[in-house]
């Protein structure tokens, strides 16, 4: 394989693995607010529907 290539790739692959982990961590980010948010309603009597 070319050095230049090699580079290419090595870059393309840090790209996907940074934009995988900011998706990640906002997802956990809003996952977290949203239980907050949701633990200050009272619980449904009855179960599920």
């Amino acid at each position: 394989m070319n050095g230049s290539h090699a580079a290419y790739i090595f870059a393309a692959y840090a790209i996907a693995v940074a934009v995988v982990a900011i998706l990640t961590g906002s997802i956990m980010l809003e996952h977290r607010a949203l239980k907050r948010d949701l633990a200050k309603f009272p619980a449904r009597e009855g179960g599920e529907e």
